[in-house]
């Protein structure tokens, strides 16, 4: 997928919108409600000559855009997802499940995101049913009437867990994930739930890094949905979200 996002916009609204308008062959409505908060996903198509196309009808409109493949993107495939972590002098050490451990400099840190997102687990149960069979009646001369049967019964359920990002100068994305992580780092000041340990990790992360950007519109679902626009499902592409706003941070 190829996805082209407006970075900022300069200029009277309205006037931006006409040009966004005329440039995506959309109404002005439309293309006011793009422009109402940046970084916002304007084109997201599987042809690339199309986006290119796109591209520069949007640079000619005087449009400062983020291009982005997902599939490719380093802010998207190349994360360290964090399964515990340690706090060291000047700097944090993130242990991912499997491989070496990565030590960030805080002062390299640039961009903070914090966000929700939907984490659904399905459990499985065995039933057991009972019902009445002609045929075990007349086989066992009515001795056995009924049959019993098994079944698995899944079911889904939805939980809304937090996430913090984090991205620094150098080195990969650390990926922080309410469900994830040991938090048992903070020793004595280790919070009664995980939602309250990744606050007080954010709340650090912050205070140590002043020169970092932070950003927490991925904790409203309405500025996710925004941000995507229409097709996209903010559930689904939470990482795209992600990484839009860390190139808009670089960019």
């Amino acid at each position: 997928m190829h996805v082209i996002a407006v970075h900022r916009v300069e200029g009277e609204l309205g006037e931006r919108a006409q040009a966004l308008a005329q440039a995506l062959g959309v109404t002005a409505y439309e293309a006011r409600q793009r422009l109402v908060a940046t970084p916002s996903i304007v084109v997201h198509t599987s042809d690339a000559e199309v986006a290119a196309a796109r591209e520069q009808a949007l640079a000619q409109a005087g449009f400062r855009v983020l291009r982005l493949e997902p599939e490719t993107s380093p802010f998207v495939r190349l994360q360290t997802v964090v399964s515990s972590f340690e706090w060291r002098e000047g700097a944090i050490v993130a242990r991912p499940r499997q491989g070496d451990p990565t030590t960030l400099p805080i002062d390299a840190i640039r961009l903070i995101l914090r966000g929700n997102e939907i984490r659904s687990r399905v459990h499985e149960k065995e039933v057991k049913t009972k019902s009445f069979s002609v045929g075990m009646a007349v086989a066992t001369g009515g001795m056995v009437m009924r049959k019993t049967s098994k079944k698995t019964v899944r079911s889904r359920e939805d939980e809304l867990a937090g996430f913090v990002h984090v991205y620094a100068t150098k080195g990969r994305p650390l990926i922080f994930s309410e469900p994830l992580v040991d938090f048992t780092a903070f020793g004595e000041r280790m919070q009664p739930s995980r939602a309250l340990n990744l606050q007080l990790l954010f709340t650090e992360l912050v205070r140590a890094a002043p020169q970092a950007r932070v950003d927490e519109r991925l904790t409203r679902r309405s500025s996710l949905a925004q941000m995507l626009g229409p097709g996209l499902d903010p559930d689904a592409q939470l990482p795209l979200a992600s990484a839009l706003l860390a190139m808009s941070a670089w960019s």
